[in-house]
């Protein structure tokens, strides 16, 4: 979960496609949890945790979340991993 403001403005962006998902009036979002079962022998590390989503609106330039936590599939469900707030530049218009 986490917000997206405009870099300049400083004011939310709502209607911003974050993954599968969009931002809130207030540039909030929260993307869905999505797991996998992977088989570990008994007492080896949970699978890395590997977040990777594009985030895209019209007018702005394009970013991607990339989240990596070594020892992090082991979290229990729905567990909340908080991000930083994201900014997006408007893109020139030529």
């Amino acid at each position: 979960m986490g917000y997206i403001y405009d870099s300049e403005t400083k004011l939310p962006i709502a209607n911003c496609k974050v993954g599968e998902t969009l931002s809130q009036q207030n540039g909030y979002f929260s993307l869905d949890e999505k797991r996998y079962h992977q088989f570990t022998f008994f007492g080896f590390e949970a699978p890395t945790l590997m977040v990777n989503e594009p985030i895209n609106k019209e007018g702005y330039e394009s970013q991607q979340i990339n989240f990596m936590q070594t020892f992090g599939g082991g979290m229990k469900k729905g567990a909340l991993h908080k991000m930083d707030t994201l900014y997006l530049k408007k893109t020139l218009i030529k």
